[in-house]
């Protein structure tokens, strides 16, 4: 399922070890030395979710598309449901990256191939009553709407909102145009 993660991860180990740092994959301890620490697409996001926490969007983009290369796409039929459940999550959480970073063109594509993934690889039906996929809806309506596609925008949002059963009454969709003079 993953590919080449143990040369990579010893190549990255190495690296380390020669530089001197704890960036990839290897730790200096002041009673065992170095140890190697071994990387997954796991640990790659949670280190990009660390980088969310901070806002640092463009170093937690840098650490999901990292992990996302972990994966073999040539064995997509046969992901297990766990691996395919963190490959969704980091690449929901590229699409908010994509977002924050005002990369709305990526975001969407982002979420775009991700359904189209999960329409190949599992019951989409299942994926679709996921709070993943509800995210990344709504992250794609957000991005559909400052790219000034308000249909899309509401199309997705207005499925979020039958998703989430929340009164959105007296929330108005306007586009930066329509604004004028008001920010």
């Amino acid at each position: 399922l993953l590919k080449n993660a143990d040369t990579n991860t010893a190549a990255m180990a190495r690296n380390a070890a020669v530089h001197g740092n704890c960036s990839g994959g290897v730790c200096p301890t002041p009673s065992t030395g170095p140890q190697v620490v071994e990387i997954t697409p796991m640990s790659l996001k949670e280190e990009g979710n660390n980088f969310v926490r901070v806002k640092d969007y463009e170093n937690a983009k840098l650490k999901y598309i990292e992990a996302l290369a972990m994966f073999d796409l040539d064995d997509m039929k046969i992901y297990n449901k766990d691996d395919l459940n963190l490959k969704n999550a980091i690449e929901s959480n590229l699409a908010f990256c994509c977002l924050n970073l005002d990369e709305f063109e990526d975001c969407v594509k982002q979420t775009n191939d991700l359904f189209e993934e999960n329409k190949k690889l599992q019951n989409f039906d299942e994926f679709k009553k996921s709070n993943l996929y509800k995210k990344s809806l709504g992250r794609r309506g957000r991005a559909y709407l400052k790219l000034g596609q308000l249909d899309f925008a509401f199309n997705d949002l207005s499925r979020v909102k039958s998703m989430l059963s929340i009164d959105v009454r007296g929330v108005s969709v306007r586009s930066e145009s329509d604004r004028g003079e008001e920010r």
